[in-house]
């Protein structure tokens, strides 16, 4: 709710790990009340959205973690394509085609109900999209990489089933060099000379010569 009590998003049934969005331009204080299931209010937490206090990812109200806020985010969308290719001399049956992921849910799905046409003739191939909600900030703090296994198998003519596999690695992602710094020294002196060219001057201040000024430095120490 806002600061008037208007209703900014309503859900009766949150899921751990779901993500809830709402808008908050125009307003200055969100107010987020929490309920159990038997609707007993268990938390009320507030927050400043005009601006005035910094809000960074990750930040934690309550049993809210944030994620995004306008452009920038922590969860990405993914893409992930899984390709069956025939690259035998038969036919097949195409009768499995699964990954398997324990970092989402479900760690396991099945794709061959999408699959309209399940014989695959020789040099061909089908392909099936799933997508992913990555959350980078999370995988980064925790230096989690994710593995996701594609499994296909199939049966050809002669009944001899064949069937392969293959991993794909998300690694952890680097952290954003949010801050780069270089410095240097120089070093001359009052006539441009680098200091690490000076010359030491000769010792004997004078050889007969009349001399205009002398510079002592006071050591503290007694005659």
């Amino acid at each position: 709710k806002d600061k008037d009590g208007n209703e900014l998003y309503s859900k009766d049934d949150v899921s751990v790990g779901e993500v809830i969005s709402f808008p908050t331009s125009g307003v200055d204080i969100v107010t987020c009340e929490i309920s159990d299931e038997e609707g007993e209010l268990e938390q009320t937490v507030g927050i400043d959205t005009s601006g005035e206090e910094e809000l960074t990812l990750q930040d934690i109200f309550g049993s809210l973690k944030l994620k995004s806020c306008d452009e920038e985010s922590c969860l990405i969308s993914l893409t992930y394509t899984y390709t069956m290719n025939n690259i035998g001399t038969n036919a097949m049956d195409i009768t499995e085609l699964s990954r398997i992921n324990d970092a989402v849910t479900p760690a396991t799905a099945s794709f061959l109900d999408e699959i309209s046409e399940k014989t695959l003739d020789v040099g061909d191939s089908i392909s099936v999209e799933e997508e992913d909600l990555y959350d980078i900030c999370e995988a980064r703090e925790e230096e989690r990489s994710e593995t996701t296994t594609l499994v296909g198998k199939a049966d050809p003519p002669e009944d001899k089933p064949c069937e392969d596999s293959t991993p794909y690695v998300l690694e952890p992602p680097s952290e954003s060099k949010e801050c780069r710094v270089r410095v240097d020294i120089t070093c001359q002196d009052e006539e441009g000379t680098e200091c690490d060219k000076i010359e030491t001057p000769e010792l004997q201040c004078s050889d007969g010569d009349e001399i205009d000024i002398l510079s002592f430095r006071y050591t503290g120490l007694g005659c």
